[in-house]
């Protein structure tokens, strides 16, 4: 039976990252990488993965402009650099481009079936 996506938020390679702190709210709230990115509007998980990508100095830039933008207004972008800093070391490392197609060439054989997972097992030598 596949695994249902209730369960995937565990799994998560993003969740040190997304559940880190920011800081705290004017009433001592915790604020989260996570609702600091869905404040922005954008998808958290989507928006963690797209600074993977990217080099730890890019997603550090990226991520001090966008806890800048919050709208708390609590930060500046030279404030918000070294938390972006600390944060964007959270990040698990890139995906190798021989990674990524590894997966899709096991996604597209789990897609097509038994028999295509069997011809690509025995093509990689499983």
């Amino acid at each position: 039976m596949p695994q249902s996506d209730i369960f995937a938020l565990s799994q998560s390679r993003y969740n040190d990252f997304l559940f880190a702190r920011i800081g705290e709210e004017l009433d001592g709230v915790a604020l989260t990488v996570l609702s600091a990115f869905a404040r922005l509007g954008c998808d958290p998980w989507q928006e963690a993965h797209r600074l993977a990508e990217l080099s730890p100095r890019q997603a550090t830039i990226s991520l001090a402009q966008s806890i800048a933008a919050l709208p708390c207004g609590s930060f500046t972008v030279i404030d918000a650099w070294p938390v972006a800093d600390r944060l964007a070391a959270l990040l698990p490392p890139r995906t190798s481009a021989q990674t990524a197609t590894l997966d899709g060439m096991i996604a597209a054989a789990l897609a097509r079936g038994g028999a295509a997972l069997a011809g690509f097992r025995r093509a990689i030598g499983l």
